[in-house]
């Protein structure tokens, strides 16, 4: 099937014509930035090239000289090079064509007085007259071949108090564009057009456009950053969709399988999967698509591990890779007893809602450091999970403080082993010394935590107002939960390494195929026809010590005798199986 793709491929190159593409755009809110490869606070420039910094006034609304590109990429299927910006949000790949000032006030796409091969990134028409102007940098993160190259833009101003920052991001290799809205400062101005344009005639705009409204306004926090994906597809078939776990899952159970859809026109594909990104380890190759969906199984995964995954669909003249996904599992359960003052970071924690940090110095009730919700806006409630190993009769204990102002307030939630339901267990309410710690107790010892492991979440409410300490609304500090842990069962894990008899055997179409691993080893798991060709992989990746099954689907085969293959770490194993039809 790939032979007879690189044929076509070459013919199509000799004979000048053109795969034609377009974009699948898709949105996420507030889960960091895309794949992960730029941890840095928006704010951070440490490394960062410069490549424009006028301030004060802003610049006039001209094209910048052009700029090289750090790495290969394609737009709509062409090779660039170089790129021009423009200071009211425009970027174009048509150094030539970019010249003299761009359209100033923005429209839908496709629009005719922009230059070929142009991105839309925060197209508006923004002020010149106040205190600080345009600031481009630029950096590349991560290693060939899945590097993004970023193009920031800050204090770009629509009055005196309002501004707007974002970037554009160019991935290596998936030739993906990602439109990252990182903060604003003000009311939530403009109303701008985002997207991709070809030509005057051909372009994909965000479903906003032209009055998108940015949403981030997130100070310096990157995790809660919004962005906008605009991934290249082939004309006759799209990309696969629909994953499970879902795309930037962050408990995912570490015994889940990965499913997903296939694009219509998929006849056969590869997937990847890994721990590191870029690159990804093929684990199957040439799987057959039996049907609508397509289904994985990787093993027992780790806790607290993030994996990456891509599902590249393959039919008789295209070979089109999909969306990189990924997800988290769930985070090990932490022993008891446990405590947090709140030193040094929230790596104990899952946060949610923008109005969580560390606070120090005085904040705290001991130590260096504490958690503090705060807001600068209208009441906000944000959370921190931690999740707990079995015990009996769990205490929690902390300290707090909430300033004077009746909207602000804590509550401690649970929620047990084997349910989805959260339960209030106390709530707080206004100190009536604010300038002092109280100490709240909460006796857990009415709920089953004994089952397996279980959640604690605190929820802090911060209203913009409150009169003392300046936005720090609610304080925490010195977080102990103490119980007695539950009996833990003995686990067996198998005591060699051993490729078990298919059943059943003969069959038709299916079989399964099991083993069992002594240690933690990379398993491959290969199926090959009496000439001795490979037909099918079935298993590639680091599996922990365990048993382990696999169905073999031999559709597709005719009647005869295959051999399946095992290697795993320094055991190899052969055994026979026979398909009749």
């Amino acid at each position: 099937m790939k032979k007879l793709f690189l044929i076509l491929t070459i013919i199509l190159l000799l004979t000048s014509v053109l795969w034609s593409q377009s974009y699948e755009v898709s949105t996420t809110i507030n889960s960091g930035n895309p794949g992960a490869l730029n941890e840095e606070s928006d704010s951070g420039f440490s490394n960062w090239i410069t490549i424009s910094s006028d301030m004060s006034p802003a610049p006039a609304n001209v094209w910048s000289a052009a700029q090289a590109l750090p790495f290969a990429f394609e737009f709509y299927g062409s090779a660039v090079t170089h790129y021009k910006f423009s200071t009211n949000g425009l970027l174009s790949f048509d150094t030539t064509a970019a010249t003299g000032t761009p359209a100033n006030e923005n429209t839908s796409l496709p629009a005719a007085g922009l230059p070929d091969n142009t991105i839309a990134v925060f197209w508006d028409a923004f002020a010149a007259d106040g205190e600080a102007g345009l600031i481009v940098r630029t950096k590349t993160f991560g290693t060939a071949p899945g590097r993004q190259f970023w193009i920031k833009y800050s204090s770009l101003e629509y009055s005196s108090y309002d501004y707007a920052y974002f970037a554009v991001v160019l991935e290596e290799t998936s030739n993906a564009i990602y439109l990252v809205d990182y903060n604003r400062y003000g009311g939530g101005p403009g109303s701008a057009t985002l997207g991709v344009q070809l030509n005057s005639s051909t372009a994909v705009q965000h479903s906003s456009s032209p009055n998108y409204v940015f949403l981030s306004n997130d100070g310096d926090d990157y995790d809660n950053n919004d962005y906008h994906t605009f991934f290249p597809i082939g004309s006759t078939m799209g990309v696969a969709s629909e994953p499970d776990p879902e795309d930037l899952e962050s408990e995912a159970d570490i015994d889940a399988q990965l499913g997903w859809t296939f694009a219509a026109g998929t006849e056969e594909y590869d997937l990847y999967f890994d721990t590191n990104y870029p690159p990804l380890t093929r684990v199957v190759e040439d799987g057959e698509t039996s049907g609508p969906t397509g289904s994985f199984d990787p093993g027992t995964m780790l806790n607290g591990t993030t994996y990456y995954w891509q599902v590249v669909g393959i039919n008789s003249s295209e070979e089109v890779p999909g969306h990189i996904w990924r997800f988290t599992t769930i985070q090990a359960p932490k022993a008891i007893p446990f405590f947090d003052g709140f030193e040094t970071d929230l790596s104990n924690w899952f946060v949610e809602g923008p109005d969580v940090a560390l606070g120090s110095g005085s904040v705290a009730h001991t130590g260096e450091g504490a958690i503090v919700f705060k807001s600068l806006e209208n009441s906000i409630t944000s959370s921190l999970r931690v999740r707990l190993a079995a015990c009996t009769n769990p205490s929690v204990t902390f300290w707090y403080k909430i300033y004077s102002n009746n909207n602000n307030d804590i509550t401690v939630d649970i929620q047990q082993a084997g349910s989805s339901e959260w339960t209030t267990a106390i709530w707080t309410m206004p100190s009536s010394a604010p300038d002092q710690y109280t100490k709240a107790t909460v006796d857990l010892s009415a709920y089953n935590t004994a089952g397996g492991p279980f959640w604690i979440r605190l929820n802090g409410t911060a209203y913009c107002g409150g009169i003392f300490g300046p936005y720090y609304n609610v304080i925490i500090d010195d977080f102990e939960v103490t119980g007695s842990p539950s009996e833990i069962k003995e686990v067996h894990l198998p005591v060699e390494t051993e490729l078990k008899e298919n059943y059943p055997n003969p069959f038709n179409p299916r079989t399964v195929i099991s083993y069992q691993l002594s240690v933690t080893a990379n398993v491959e798991l290969t199926v090959y026809n009496a000439l001795g060709q490979k037909v099918r992989t079935l298993v590639n990746s680091i599996q922990k010590a365990g048993a382990y099954s696999v169905t073999f689907n031999a559709s597709g085969l005719s009647s005869g005798i295959y051999f399946y293959k095992i290697l795993a770490g320094d055991y190899y194993k052969i055994r026979k199986m026979v398909v009749i039809k």
